[in-house]
């Protein structure tokens, strides 16, 4: 029996890849770098792009009946 976590595994570590991306961003834009606007938007992408992936993956999940 695999656990109901599996389901949700790559949702889950795209939304975590897009949060570091966002906490890297804001320390670049805390340094003033260049592009820093940019890596924000690609981690804040990614974490929508993660939730909208859960949200479907939530409304399509059927609990296995043992």
């Amino acid at each position: 029996m695999k656990n109901s976590l599996y389901f949700f595994k790559w949702p889950l570590v795209l939304l975590l890849v897009g949060f570091m991306i966002r906490v890297i961003g804001s320390m670049i834009k805390i340094l003033h770098w260049l592009n820093a606007d940019n890596i924000l938007i690609a981690g804040t992408l990614l974490m929508v792009v993660s939730i909208a992936w859960l949200i479907i993956k939530l409304i399509s999940f059927k609990k296995q009946s043992s």
